[in-house]
């Protein structure tokens, strides 16, 4: 028998013959492996000489290309090996003309045994595999290693066990916490419909290349013993109603091409289902640059969104991405408002490791409350109380961070908004969860002392603007939170919040009252300073695992040093959490995700991060009408597609198996075809060059009316001068649609451009403003610009030029207006003045206005 290097197997193979250049026989042997690189699992490949044409997959995140002498191919694959980790190491083996993936013993899943160690053993070795996942074409074959077979899809199924039906086999489902005793969860499909139905234990399926034998999850990677609940409850997890498709290419042709082979590899073999696609695509194949998700119901539309993306019109809900080099993850805890009835039942029912965090957070706050933590967190309950809105949200937000972790996502920095900050220091291991529940408990109890006695009311106004219209309108309120560079909350007793409320809208403000009834971060907290800082005392904080920021600072919290007089500052000082934005933003963080039941901090995050000029990207986990197990898988996914680490897919769809799908062909992957059809910036100005000034924006206003989608496309071109919200348009649409004109365009565009320019036409007039820089239109600019980002000269005022750049002064090109006692133009007010007349006048009868609130004869009445 041929000697063997036991702690060295071969993971992958493809045969030269079988294609054009060596390179794409060493690509052709990754894919058989199902390597998948990432920069925390990468993929070194050793080439025989430097090749005179560079590898086309040089330069892709996770593989690093190293050139040695065809003698020490071998040598140095192993020695690499053993002494660097990596995830596989590949090669070319000139002497059997195949592309080979060589991975440590036992980190593996599937493999063709070990690596001979004679010369003339290996060659003979390699040139008798034969490739399990060949060429694509879903034929039946013979795998390499212990006689099991494919099925026509390419599935791996063990000889002797049941063969493929139709239909999936169902389960009862979990019970449910907060449900009455015995009531079953929804029955639970444990496959895929149309995939082979195996006979697996819970969380075991049969890998390529395990010589028949199922291979049980969670046996390699940092987070398996946390997912280990999550894979051992395999089939007790419902199937995602949605999975995402992640298709890639090393240029935009290439996304084109591959998706088009996709689509055509569904339809030829209907019995591949969509999630042992999704679960290949994310966790089997590597990833290019150049990335699109494709959300997939069903294999029809699943089928025609794949055709659009190849025919470059992809559709609304497809995601495109090309991410940069360095992805670093941020999780935040927003404060009160993401909370609803019943937000955790649904993906309890499907995620485990989130099921069992939920019950141990309800442990933990039981003794501290008069209510089931159950029944405020499935919807037995109404969260109408702070001392259950809060406990009930940390319970969530908790549970969250933890699924998140538990399938492999760990966060670079986590930020703590208001409220929130407890279960982002509890999240990161600065407090126990037993402190943190008894924390949330008693702060809690503190606010509801003063419930009811204030309201904090949300401005679309800079601070330096809505303090001067504070002073100017003489309103007893402060400023509470700046979220975002135009997005800022005020705080104080409700007569005077409605009073603002009126008056913002007689100026044409955007504002609204926040569903709180506390006037957080004011002096109003004094009131309960005693009994919070008496509660918060007895909890014993310790290091974070995770830096940990909050948002009255923006340094890390040092989080074995918060005390309790830290807790009452949390409540009672300015929560300025666009600076903590800011400054992660310029530390090089760029995706953020919201781990909250619903987004309420996405839009801050993005207009802070356009007012910079850098890019960003926020996700979420949960949605008030979406907050299953697809909502949550489509968030990795979407993590991934924007260069995150990948997730360990094998725990997140415990019941998928990887399949044959199509390689991918460098021949169709060509570089020509981006030019003018791409995306971005530059390609949309090359097209609207060609048209004169005067018409770019009429071209602009399709752009704008594609990115409406299906149901506002038509009416926007028909008449663009109709406003977004007689389109059907609300806020939520707002942010989608400036989402997919960022993709579109290129452009930073302000999270407010759909309110700032409320018609197609104002907002295609905005987007060639921007491409071209021509002044703004006057018809539809903010008249309280903020100013422009970047450090001022040291000692400069805000009216004074930036740094290095020579003050011009104002010049007054024109004036207008209209003012009671006839004036109509500058020289009738100038005339005016000069002749000290009275220009009282009664309020004018024709404008709209409520007369009855803005005045009264009444001396006594506020506001007169």
């Amino acid at each position: 028998m041929a000697e063997e290097t036991r702690d060295v197997v071969v993971a992958g193979i493809a045969h030269r013959e079988e294609f054009r250049t060596v390179t794409e026989t060493v690509w052709r042997a990754v894919e058989d492996a199902g390597v998948a690189p990432s920069a925390a699992s990468p993929l070194v490949v050793f080439l025989a000489a430097q090749p005179q044409q560079r590898p086309e997959w040089e330069g892709l995140p996770g593989v690093r290309v190293r050139a040695v002498g065809a003698e020490e191919l071998f040598a140095a694959a192993e020695d690499c090996l053993r002494t660097e980790r990596p995830r596989a190491v590949a090669l070319h083996d000139p002497s059997s003309a195949a592309g080979v993936v060589l991975a440590r013993a036992g980190h593996h899943d599937g493999h063709y045994g070990p690596l001979p160690r004679g010369p003339r053993e290996r060659t003979a070795r390699l040139s008798s595999l034969s490739p399990r996942f060949r060429r694509g074409t879903g034929t039946d074959g013979e795998a390499a290693a212990g006689g099991a077979r494919r099925t026509k899809s390419g599935r791996q199924a063990v000889p002797g066990q049941q063969p493929v039906t139709s239909q999936p086999q169902v389960t009862p489902g979990p019970q449910v916490p907060g449900q009455p005793p015995g009531t079953p969860g929804p029955q639970v499909p444990t496959q895929p419909p149309g995939t082979p139905g195996q006979q697996m234990a819970p969380g075991q399926q049969v890998m390529p290349g395990s010589e028949g034998v199922p291979e049980p999850h969670g046996a390699q990677g940092p987070q398996a013993e946390d997912a280990g609940a999550g894979q051992a409850a395999g089939r007790d997890r419902p199937l995602p109603r949605v999975v995402p498709l992640l298709v890639s290419g090393r240029s935009r042709a290439g996304v084109r091409a591959y998706a088009e082979a996709l689509a055509g590899h569904l339809v030829a073999h209907p019995d591949i289902s969509l999630t042992d696609t999704a679960f290949t695509l994310v966790g089997a194949r590597p990833l290019w640059p150049h990335r699109s998700l494709v959300p997939a119901g069903d294999r029809d539309t699943a089928v025609a969104a794949l055709r659009a993306l190849a025919a470059g019109a992809p559709g609304d809900d497809v995601v495109q991405a090309e991410p940069g080099p360095d992805t670093r993850t941020v999780f935040v805890f927003p404060g009160q408002g993401p909370q609803w009835a019943g937000m955790a039942g649904e993906l309890a029912r499907a995620e485990p490791a989130f099921r069992k965090k939920l019950a141990e957070c309800a442990r933990a706050l039981r003794p501290w409350l008069d209510v089931d933590p159950d029944e405020l967190l499935f919807g037995a309950r109404p969260l109408d109380r702070v001392e259950l809105v809060q406990p009930a949200l940390f319970s969530v937000m908790v549970s969250l961070a933890h699924l998140w972790r538990s399938h492999g996502m760990t966060p670079a920095a986590m930020v703590g908004h208001s409220f929130g900050e407890i279960a982002a220091v509890t999240a990161a291991g600065g407090l126990s969860l037993t402190d943190g529940a008894r924390l949330v408990a008693a702060v809690s109890t503190a606010l509801a002392r003063i419930e009811g006695q204030g309201d904090m009311v949300a401005v679309a106004l800079t601070p330096d603007e809505t303090e001067a219209l504070l002073a100017e309108e003489g309103l007893d309120l402060g400023i509470a939170v700046v979220n975002g560079p135009r997005s800022t909350v005020v705080s104080g007793t409700r007569d005077v919040a409605t009073k603002l409320l009126g008056r913002l809208a007689a100026r044409g403000v955007r504002a609204r009252r926040l569903p709180v009834g506390i006037a957080g971060h004011s002096p109003h907290m004094d009131r309960i300073r005693d009994v919070l800082v008496r509660g918060a005392a007895v909890v014993r904080p310790r290091r974070s695992t995770v830096p940990v920021y909050g948002s009255t600072t923006t340094a890390p919290l040092d989080a074995a040093a918060l005390d309790a007089d830290h807790w009452f500052r949390a409540m009672r000082g300015t929560a300025r959490f666009h600076d903590v934005v800011a400054g992660l933003l310029s530390a090089g963080h760029r995706l953020f995700v919201e781990i909250s039941p619903h987004p309420v901090l996405a839009m801050s995050i993005e207009d802070t991060a356009a007012h910079l000029e850098r890019d960003v990207v926020v996700l979420d986990t949960m949605r008030r009408d979406d907050a299953g197990a697809g909502r949550y898988v489509r968030a990795l996914a979407e993590a991934q597609l924007h260069g995150a680490d990948p997730p360990d897919w094998s725990a997140v769809l415990p019941s998928a198996a990887r399949v044959t799908l199509p390689p991918y062909r460098f021949e169709r992957d060509t570089r020509e075809g981006d030019g003018a059809e791409g995306d971005g910036a530059d390609a949309l100005r090359a097209r609207l060059t060609g048209h004169r000034p005067d018409e770019r924006a009429d071209q602009a206003v399709q752009l704008v009316a594609d990115a409406l989608g299906p149901e506002g496309r038509e009416a926007a071109a028909a008449d663009p001068d109709r406003d977004f919200r007689s389109l059907g348009l609300d806020s939520a649409g707002a942010v989608r649609v400036r989402r997919r004109l960022v993709e579109l365009t290129g452009l930073r565009l302000p999270v407010t451009a759909l309110f700032d320019h409320p018609t197609p036409r104002a907002l295609a007039r905005e987007i060639v403003r921007r491409l071209f820089g021509t002044a703004p239109d006057p018809r539809t600019a903010a008249l309280t610009a903020a100013p422009p980002p970047g450090p001022r000269a040291e000692g400069a005022t805000r009216g004074d030029s930036a740094a290095g750049v020579p003050h011009e002064p104002v010049a007054i090109v024109g004036m207008a207006c209209r003012l009671p006692g006839g004036v109509r133009s500058a020289d009738d007010l100038w005339e005016l003045v000069r002749e000290g007349r009275d220009a009282v006048t009664r309020f004018p009868s024709d404008r709209g206005w409520d007369l009855a609130e803005l005045y009264s004869a009444d001396p006594a009445r506020p506001g007169t």
